[in-house]
């Protein structure tokens, strides 16, 4: 089996390949509860699993574990990562991957910058049912967009799709999401309280910087306040684009705490392809996975390419 510690837009995950040898629940519980201890090198949003496709259209399967032991639908920052790392593998630069919800097409970019390496990945399926997410709400018309929610907001509004995570994404200000409200509001459509969202809900909230030049924070469900969310980033660019484009088809950047992508979107369709980095940090040989104590951690210096990248964003 093979182990690296990776991100996208600091988005960070351990990729394990179990094509080897899959590992049972009661295995994969107790390497999580490992890995994903919060402290060090092990402060990381989840694990990503490689595995045999099912289809034999995909070169792999790929599932995403939170860090709270829950399964995601699908992590666009996490797929972008697996994609380096299966492209590497194979020496494919276009392929398919598959995750529970669909067979998504990964693709090699061009380099953000120099030593920081890009891909591509399919967002889908998108669907505006509510029934998807799920979210139990009442109000006129036939998709939730730029509603009111008097139950989280007297200010503000709110959309609502599934890509395939759920999203309840709000355009505002920068002030207010950095305001503490912003965390009440997604932490109680987390919580056992709410009954909206009975499965929880990933939380965005977004403000515009520029003609499709965007800034958006996630509240992750499963996770907390992340770095950055590739789902939740492509569905508040094709949100952006319905309330606020000028065109149905558009590439929007989005930057996020943990650096910036590009959402490639068609808003027709709908159709979304998130492009950002994917940087290896740590590439880790061990005698035993389950034990910590037999590991044996190299870093690779790519972060130290993705500061330079980040640091020019900020000169721009």
């Amino acid at each position: 089996m093979k182990l690296l510690k990776v991100h996208g837009s600091m988005n960070s995950f351990f990729i394990l390949d179990e094509k080897p040898g899959k590992l049972t629940p009661a295995q994969l519980e107790t390497l999580r509860t490992s890995l994903c201890n919060g402290e060090g090198i092990y402060d990381c949003d989840g694990i990503l699993l490689v595995s045999e496709a099912d289809n034999s259209k995909a070169v792999a399967r790929m599932t995403v574990v939170n860090k709270d032991g829950s399964i995601a639908s699908m992590c666009g920052n996490g797929l972008r990562t697996v994609a380096r790392y299966l492209s590497e593998e194979t020496g494919l630069d276009e392929f398919y991957a598959e995750t529970p919800k669909a067979l998504l097409l990964c693709k090699k970019e061009e380099d953000l910058a120099d030593g920081v390496p890009a891909f591509s990945v399919e967002i889908s399926p998108i669907s505006f049912d509510l029934a998807s997410l799920p979210m139990d709400y009442r109000f006129e018309g036939t998709r939730f967009i730029n509603q009111e929610m008097p139950e989280l907001s007297h200010d503000l509004t709110y959309s609502a799709l599934s890509v395939p995570n759920p999203h309840l994404i709000s355009f505002t200000t920068l002030d207010d999401i950095h305001d503490t409200e912003f965390e009440k509001v997604a932490s109680y459509v987390n919580s056992d309280e709410d009954t909206i969202f009975p499965d929880g809900v990933n939380v965005t909230y977004a403000a515009e910087l520029g003609p499709n030049k965007i800034f958006a924070k996630t509240y992750e469900r499963g996770v907390g306040f992340t770095n950055a969310c590739g789902t939740a980033m492509s569905a508040t660019s094709l949100i952006y684009t319905l309330l606020f484009g000028e065109e149905s088809t558009a590439v929007v950047e989005v930057h996020n705490p943990g650096g910036m992508v590009k959402v490639a979107v068609d808003a027709d369709l709908p159709a979304l392809r998130l492009i950002g980095n994917a940087t290896f940090t740590h590439e880790i040989k061990f005698e035993d996975l389950f034990d910590l104590a037999t590991y044996k951690t190299t870093e690779t210096n790519e972060q130290i390419a993705y500061d330079k990248f980040i640091e020019s964003l900020k000169n721009d």
